[in-house]
């Protein structure tokens, strides 16, 4: 890898065919302000990075602790994304994108409830990348039962550390 090169990003979870979701729908239920014009628009997807972002995607621009995300919305409009999702500063810093923006109070605070909608995770919903039926393990494990045993091992499951420090082996306190 040379120096250059971005250090590669742990992989993000997404579902493999990601609903196609309206903007004008998106802005309907979370935006507080839209700049720009959303008719016809789809996004599959949403992230608040750019270097995970994929094209379709909404890209959301908080503010972090020296900069605000929307500082980024340039490289987010050069990669494919089709919108900016972010708060009022963070609109006036993405205007020059020409990307349409979805104004929302907080952008950090509203960000589950928006990856739910564009992914259709609700609460009740089943994850898409973990709907597949698990394949079945050679054989059950056994129950351990501690019950009737006085005494346990440092090893035993559902053993405690002897009190102050002290090793089973060592222990000096009375019993």
């Amino acid at each position: 890898m040379s120096i250059e090169q971005q250090p590669s990003l742990p992989p993000v979870l997404r579902p493999a065919n990601p609903p196609r979701r309206q903007l004008s729908e998106l802005a309907s239920r979370f935006a507080r302000a839209v700049r720009g014009d959303i008719e016809g628009v789809s996004l599959s997807g949403i992230t608040l990075a750019t270097a995970d972002l994929r094209p379709g995607e909404a890209f959301v621009a908080i503010q972090g602790v020296n900069r605000h995300g929307a500082d980024f919305a340039g490289t987010a409009a050069e990669k494919g994304a089709v919108a900016v999702i972010t708060d009022e500063p963070g609109a006036l810093i993405a205007e020059p994108t020409g990307l349409p923006i979805i104004v929302v109070d907080d952008p950090r605070g509203v960000l589950g409830d928006l990856s739910a909608w564009v992914y259709g995770t609700g609460a009740d919903d089943p994850l898409p990348c973990c709907s597949r039926p698990r394949a079945p393990t050679a054989r059950p494990a056994s129950p351990i039962s501690l019950r009737g045993s006085s005494t346990r091992s440092a090893s035993s499951p559902g053993s405690r550390p002897p009190p102050n420090g002290t090793s089973p082996e060592r222990s000096s306190s009375p019993v």
